[in-house]
C-alpha cells in the first residue's frame, strides 16, 4: 500500500521529516524527492503514483493552497475517491490558510500544534489501509471482514485466516477458517520472522501455492446445512517446509433452505491481494 504525500516544495523539510517518520511506522511512502530521477516524465511518474496509491496525504499549506500542480494531483485522488471508494484523502494542517471547500467536510489532521498528537491520529488512520493481516473486501451485495493470526499451538508455528462473509441483502453470514500449521519450522526463527515483518509474507506464498495445487476447484463448495464442511491436507510449503493445511466452511444465522455456492478461493485470493499491496515496496 502506497502512501502518496502531495505537497509544495516550499514545505519540503516538513514532509521530509514526516516522510521518514511514516516509514518508521512502517508505511509505505511516495514523495517525488525521493522517487524521481534525472530524465523522468514528472508529470508521468507523478500521475502514476497518484493512481496506484492506496492513500493521499494532502499537506496544506498557503503554499500548496495556491499550487496548481497540488490541485491537480487533489482532483485526481478525489475523484477515484468518489468513484472507486478505495483511495483514501487526509488532509495535513501546517499552517493557517484557506482550506480548499472539497476538503472543509473532512478531518483533517492538526500539525500546528502538538505534533505528536496529530502524528499518531495520522498513523492510526492510515491504518485503514496500510495493516497487512486485516482488512474488508467490498462487494455489491455483502462484504467481507477479514484478518489472519499467528502463534505457536503446541510447540509449532501456525498461521490462522478467518473470514466473515455478511450483508443486509443476505440473511445468513458465512465464516470461513484457514489454518497452517509448520512443523518444519523453528519456534526461535518463526518468531524472528514476526519480529522482522516477514512472516505475513511468508504465510502469503504459502496460501498461493495452496491456491495454485487446487486443480479440480475443491476449494469451490455448495454449502446445503449448517454443518461444518472442512478439510485436512498435507501440505510443502515454497521453501519446501512441511505443513498441515486445515479448511472450513460454516453458514450461520437464518435458514432460507436453500444451497449457498461458495468460492473459499476467492477469499484466499483477495486477502493475499491486500497484504501484498500493503506489503510491497513503493
Amino acid at each position: 500500500m502506497t502512501v502518496f504525500i502531495s505537497y509544495s516544495h516550499r514545505d519540503r523539510d516538513f514532509v521530509s521529516s514526516l516522510a521518514k517518520m511514516l516509514v518508521h511506522a512502517r508505511h509505505n511512502i511516495w514523495i517525488d524527492q525521493w522517487e524521481l530521477n534525472a530524465g523522468d516524465s514528472i508529470i508521468g511518474k507523478v500521475q502514476e503514483a497518484v493512481g496506484e496509491a492506496d492513500a493521499l496525504l494532502v499537506v496544506l499549506s498557503q503554499a500548496s493552497v495556491a499550487s496548481e500542480w497540488c490541485q491537480k494531483e487533489l482532483r485526481t485522488a478525489l475523484v477515484r475517491e468518489l468513484d472507486e471508494k478505495r483511495v483514501l484523502v487526509i488532509p495535513c494542517l501546517i499552517e493557517d490558510c484557506d482550506i480548499p471547500v472539497f476538503l472543509k467536510e473532512k478531518l483533517y489532521v492538526d500539525f500546528r500544534d502538538n505534533k505528536g498528537e496529530a502524528f499518531e491520529l495520522l498513523d492510526r488512520s492510515l491504518s485503514k489501509v496500510s495493516n497487512p493481516a486485516q482488512s474488508r473486501i467490498e462487494t455489491k451485495d455483502f462484504h467481507t471482514d477479514w484478518s489472519v493470526d499467528w502463534g505457536d499451538f503446541d510447540g509449532e508455528p501456525v498461521f490462522e485466516w478467518l473470514y466473515v462473509d455478511h450483508g443486509p441483502s443476505i440473511p445468513y453470514s458465512v465464516v470461513t477458517r484457514i489454518r497452517l500449521i509448520v512443523e518444519d519450522l523453528d519456534l526461535l526463527e518463526f518468531r524472528e520472522m514476526a519480529k522482522s515483518g516477514t512472516h505475513i509474507r511468508f504465510g502469503c506464498d504459502c496460501l498461493k501455492k495452496f491456491l495454485e495445487e487446487d486443480k479440480d476447484g475443491e476449494l469451490r463448495i455448495k454449502i446445503e446445512d449448517e454443518n461444518e464442511i472442512y478439510e485436512t491436507l498435507p501440505f510443502v510449503c515454497p521453501d519446501g517446509r512441511n505443513a498441515t493445511i486445515f479448511w472450513g466452511v460454516r453458514r450461520l444465522g437464518e435458514d432460507n433452505g436453500m444451497s449457498t455456492l461458495f468460492s473459499v478461493d476467492n477469499l484466499i485470493r483477495m486477502s493475499i491481494q491486500h497484504s501484498e499491496r500493503v506489503l510491497r515496496e513503493p
